[in-house]
């Protein structure tokens, strides 16, 4: 194996043992030695890949809008009344409270970004994008009420990649264990993160508190309140705390694609090209025997080593030098019984296209997407077909959502809550419960991001009809997959009908129109 001169080995692209140890279990006791053996390289080949190929640029956007969602994810508060001590109402209303607070904080910039320049869902889906690189996101949470503004709460991208990566085990006098830039406590909780001191950071204005090389960062306070939030996209091992891409396992696919497109261009560059013969009047017998010199065996004839061939190139030469070939437009003299013919490739490009298909289909698969959401090309595919591709696409970007995206929001809303409570923006009900001992109860919250994508959506909405009236599904969870509270359209529902109510005009849904017939799927239809 080559090695750089600081005896690191040198990783081809592609080449990843510490990926296949970790599949076929190898090591059990280090997983965190081989995925950190292997997460520069890693990084380094998904982010040129990130760069170079559209196609994967483009999945990697799409793949974050639809985790992240296109407008962020918005809370759904679940106050339980009988658990805080609080009527129904009373939850209702701190509900309504705690959810129009976050959404306040997080579409205002220069309140939910510590530089002032985007939004929170803005800032989620940098981070978002930036894991399919490095596999995991960085957040700190600062306490700046000496910047101005309605929020003291500002949130802070961090690069994953500052975070330390040593692995020498260090027992702290805590009697925790500190290792790659992670500090747990002996029951491996994460309790601080350790920036790499010989990693500079640029300069920012900004509190002090804000992370600076070689500076021990506790995830939280004592009282629970977040200041550093780790989040994995996907976790490579159990026990492992850092991350590392999804997509080290496509790179190797990916340059194989670049081999096969550059050796294709190539043939197609040979088959351009176009090769000149000038064919003479002279029998392939007459050139043999003008090679030979032989009389082959015919009597009373003089052996003339070469003398036919000799006296057809000297007229040939002659020929030529008074008359040069010119292969462009001007019209050439050549000589009697002479003429020129064109030689070009005719060998067909035979297995490109399966080998094409074969290497995007596994390209695509590190995303979770099947060829035809990979590359946007529906024209094979019947609705059976888009629909259980869609579906295992959406599985799995639900749960990365889950793993990365919703822990961020889930700091965030928490540093929000207590901000508002605290402050007194937000008022308890005297009879409430105390926030600090009952923190779990009160930051209780459903998550909702963007809806399912619908292969057909006349199709989606009868199947949901169906459901509904046979109570196989409930509002609330057709709402869920649609990204949205049931409760909600309830209440906007509600609004509307006082609405018509007061201008004296009929409800429409009063007197719905009849449903489309429902017809069953046909596999034989070309989704568009």
């Amino acid at each position: 194996m080559a090695m750089t001169d600081m005896g690191v080995p040198v990783i081809a692209p592609g080449n990843y043992p510490a990926l296949q140890a970790i599949a076929m279990g190898a090591n059990p006791a280090a997983p965190e030695n081989l995925v950190r053996s292997i997460r520069n390289a890693v990084t380094a080949d998904v982010q040129a890949l990130a760069t170079n190929s559209p196609l994967v640029a483009n999945a990697i956007a799409t793949s974050a809008v639809y985790m992240g969602g296109p407008n962020g994810l918005r809370p759904a508060p679940r106050l339980d009344p009988a658990r805080l001590n609080l009527t129904p109402a009373q939850a209702e209303d701190l509900e309504n409270q705690l959810e129009q607070a976050f959404v306040s904080w997080a579409g205002t910039p220069s309140e939910c970004d510590s530089l002032g320049q985007d939004t929170w869902p803005t800032m989620v889906d940098t981070a978002l994008r930036r894991s399919f690189v490095t596999g995991e996101a960085l957040v700190s949470w600062d306490w700046s009420p000496q910047w101005g503004g309605e929020w003291a709460t500002k949130a802070r991208l961090v690069e994953p990649q500052r975070i330390s990566r040593s692995m020498d085990i260090i027992h702290t006098p805590e009697g925790h264990f500190l290792r790659n830039g992670l500090e747990t406590d002996k029951r491996g909780k994460l309790v601080a993160v350790h920036l790499d001191p010989r990693i500079a950071f640029p300069r920012v204005d900004g509190p002090a508190a804000y992370m600076q090389p070689g500076v021990r960062h506790e995830v939280e306070t004592a009282w629970g309140r977040p200041l550093v939030t780790l989040a994995l996209l996907d976790r490579p091992a159990p026990g492992v705390g850092r991350g590392v891409s999804p997509l080290g396992a496509a790179v190797a696919r990916a340059l194989q694609l670049d081999d096969l497109a550059n050796g294709t261009v190539k043939q197609l560059l040979a088959q351009s090209e176009i090769a000149w013969t000038l064919v003479s009047n002279m029998t392939p017998e007459e050139a043999v025997k003008g090679f030979d010199g032989h009389n082959h065996g015919v009597p009373g004839t003089e052996v003339n080593k070469h003398a036919a061939l000799i006296e057809r190139l000297n007229f040939m030469n002659e020929w030529f030098t008074a008359n040069r070939l010119n292969l462009s437009s001007a019209v050439s003299l050549l000589p009697e019984g002479s003429k020129l013919e064109a030689v070009q490739s005719s060998a067909e490009l035979r297995g490109f296209e399966y080998l094409n298909r074969r290497l995007l289909t596994e390209l695509a698969a590190a995303f979770g997407q099947s060829y035809s959401s990979f590359v946007g090309d529906y024209s094979q595919d019947s609705y059976s077909s888009a629909k259980m591709s869609n579906i295992g696409m959406w599985t799995l970007l639900t749960r990365r959502r889950n793993s990365l995206v919703v822990p961020l929001y889930a700091a965030a809303y928490a540093c929000i809550a207590e901000e508002a409570i605290m402050s007194g923006r937000i008022i308890l009900p005297k009879r409430a419960l105390d926030f600090y001992q009952n923190r779990g109860a009160y930051l209780t919250v459903d998550w909702q991001g963007m809806q399912r994508p619908a292969v057909d959506e006349l199709k989606t909405a009868q199947a949901a009809q169906i459901e509904l009236q046979t109570g196989v599904a409930s509002l609330a969870s057709i709402a869920a997959e649609r990204g949205q509270d049931w409760r909600d359209i309830a209440k906007q529902r509600a609004t509307e009908r006082a609405f018509y109510e007061k201008l004296g005009l009929p409800y429409p849904l009063d007197n719905p129109a009849p449903a489309a017939e429902i017809a069953p799927p046909d596999d034989k239809e070309v989704t568009k």
